[in-house]
C-alpha cells in the first residue's frame, strides 16, 4: 500500500475573505491507478483544539499532542491500514485525510494503534471518494 515516490508539499493557504490562513501538508501527486482503485474510502480524522488564538493555529500542548498523534497515524500507514493523503490545519482544527480499502478494517487497526493512548478530542468520518478528491483539490493549488 502506498506510493512509489513519497513526496509531500506544504502549502500556506489564505484568501482575502478569510483572515485566518491554514496550512496543508499533502502528497505531491495522486498514487498509481491501482492504488487509487484499491483504496476508495476516505476517512477524515478531525481534532478540534481549543487554544488556537487569533491565528487559528494550534499552540503549546495541543500542538505537542497532535505531533504525538501524527506518529500513530504513521503507524496505521506502516501497518497497511491506510494511506495518509493530506493533513489540513487551521481554524481551530487539524484534519488528517486517509484512504483505505475497508473502513471496518481501518477502524479495527485505528482502535488497536490508539488503544494505549489517552482519549483525544477527535471525530472520525468516512466517505466514498474513489477519485481521491480530498487530495486532488490541493494538487490544483498554484503552490502545489
Amino acid at each position: 500500500m502506498g506510493y512509489p515516490d513519497d513526496d509531500w508539499v506544504l502549502l500556506d493557504v489564505s484568501s482575502p475573505s478569510d483572515p485566518q490562513p491554514f496550512t496543508v501538508r499533502a502528497r505531491s501527486s495522486l498514487p498509481p491507478a491501482a492504488t487509487l482503485a484499491a483504496n476508495p474510502h476516505l476517512v477524515i480524522v478531525t481534532w478540534t483544539y481549543g487554544d488556537a488564538g487569533e491565528s487559528g493555529m494550534p499552540t503549546g500542548e495541543a500542538s505537542d499532542d497532535m505531533a504525538a498523534f501524527q506518529e500513530r497515524i504513521i503507524t496505521l500507514e506502516l501497518q497497511g491500514f491506510a494511506i495518509e493523503a493530506a493533513c489540513v490545519t487551521g481554524h481551530g482544527e487539524r484534519e488528517w485525510r486517509l484512504y483505505t480499502r475497508d473502513v471496518k478494517q481501518f477502524m479495527r487497526g485505528f482502535n488497536d494503534v490508539m488503544a494505549d493512548d489517552d482519549p483525544r478530542p477527535i471525530k472520525l468520518s468516512a466517505f466514498e471518494d474513489p477519485e481521491w478528491g480530498a487530495l486532488s483539490e490541493w494538487l490544483d493549488t498554484p503552490d502545489a
